[in-house]
């Protein structure tokens, strides 16, 4: 999955107010007055969730993007729908996003229940972020060989997670998440194409988000 949004949005929660999520009640309003449509979904999607429940996806996918304007309402509201794939899926989901397939779930979130309740606990973690933090967050994004934007000597102290390529499949992780946003076709082939294209950096695939957390 390209992870720009991703990265984007969460520094958006972590450093936005709670205004940031004024669009999900727009969202879901549009949504309640859509027709959901499973049929263009390629099988992985459809091994993975019920046709119920990605009818109700579907319908906020819908909305989104009816909606979608690139405010960081818009992308917190992104960030929400992709969030919620795993709660709704009937198939089993293990804590590292690993979808198991041969595994189903007793029970299952509707999607419109999954989204208020992951709305509600970024509100929650807002109002927590907001009494607690002492800096601020901005989100960067460059081109990952200049660094255009990022000042020099700009922080005392970066730390990193990076990936660990050996012991951790990332592309497959994300799977489902890449597969419904009609990133990939669910084919280790298409991960493997999409991924070359970002390590190439065929096209314009070789930006980098950067969170600077400036210190008051």
């Amino acid at each position: 999955m390209d992870n720009l949004p991703v990265r984007s949005a969460s520094v958006l929660m972590m450093s936005g107010g709670l205004q940031n999520l004024a669009g999900a009640a727009a969202i879901a309003i549009r949504a309640e007055n859509l027709s959901g449509c499973v049929d263009n979904y390629p099988a992985l999607i459809r091994s993975c969730l019920s046709d119920r429940s990605l009818e109700g996806l579907n319908r906020l996918w819908q909305a989104w993007k009816q909606l979608a304007d690139d405010s960081p309402q818009s992308e917190l509201v992104w960030l929400t729908i992709i969030a919620i794939l795993c709660h709704v899926s009937c198939v089993g989901t293990a804590p590292w996003q690993y979808i198991l397939p041969n595994q189903t779930k007793k029970s299952v979130l509707s999607p419109m229940s999954a989204f208020e309740l992951m709305v509600q606990t970024q509100v929650q973690d807002m109002r927590i972020a907001g009494k607690t933090a002492a800096n601020t967050a901005k989100s960067v994004r460059s081109d990952a060989r200049t660094c255009l934007g990022v000042p020099d000597d700009f922080a005392d102290l970066i730390i990193t997670s990076p990936p660990y390529a050996n012991n951790y499949d990332y592309a497959d992780a994300t799977r489902l998440e890449m597969c419904f946003a009609g990133e990939i076709s669910g084919k280790t082939g298409s991960i493997t194409s999409l991924c070359a294209k970002a390590v190439c950096g065929l096209g314009d695939d070789r930006d980098l988000t950067i969170a600077c957390i400036n210190s008051s």
